[in-house]
């Protein structure tokens, strides 16, 4: 298909669709075909669309693939599964893809109990999840206690009260935001 394109206030063309970004055809630019009644802007065209969104996205993936292999990489490697447009950014990320990661804590120290910020919460925010967030920090005291003896699961509840004392955090979070929330709500009341 052959496009008339309105540049500069004067008529155009005809060009080929793939000429039209070289011609200084933009999104706001009028272009008119013999198919159609009137012109019309660019983005209004699927047909220009679909070409431009196609020469977008295939204009960077060459260049990230070709990067790709210049740096020592393959298709069999770690970096396999991420979509090429990604692949750099993973690399410099340090990151490798499907790696586990690492979110076992120290057993070998206490855990933070957060117990004052929630009941600070609670009392200024949202009491209703504040209440949940007590509770995690209380039993988060209470399991580190009982991981402290000379039990043979001990290390299971030192672990347990490294969760709860996450779970604290969380709730913790929630209540604050919420509290947000509802200040917010009855302030635009008022």
């Amino acid at each position: 298909m052959r496009y008339f394109a309105m540049i500069e206030g004067e008529r155009r063309g005809p060009f080929e669709l793939q000429e039209l970004a070289g011609a200084g055809v933009r999104p706001d630019t009028y272009v008119w075909c013999k198919t159609m009644a009137d012109w019309q802007k660019a983005r209004e065209v699927a047909e220009i669309c679909r070409y431009y969104r196609r020469h977008l996205a295939g204009a960077d993936l060459p260049a990230t693939a070709q990067e790709h292999e210049q740096s020592g990489g393959s298709d069999s490697d770690a970096f396999s599964g991420v979509p090429l447009q990604f692949r750099r950014i993973v690399e410099k990320s340090g990151l490798t893809p499907g790696a586990p990661v690492d979110d076992e804590p120290d057993t070998s120290v206490p855990p933070r109990t957060y117990l004052g910020v929630a009941i600070a919460i609670t009392l200024l925010c949202f009491p209703i999840t504040g209440l949940i967030a007590i509770y995690f920090a209380v039993m988060t005291r209470r399991l580190w206690a009982e991981g402290c003896t000379d039990r043979d699961d001990a290390e299971d509840y030192r672990r347990m009260a490294h969760d709860y004392s996450r779970q604290t955090k969380m709730w913790i979070g929630i209540s604050f935001f919420l509290g947000m929330i509802l200040y917010a709500f009855l302030g635009f009341k008022t």
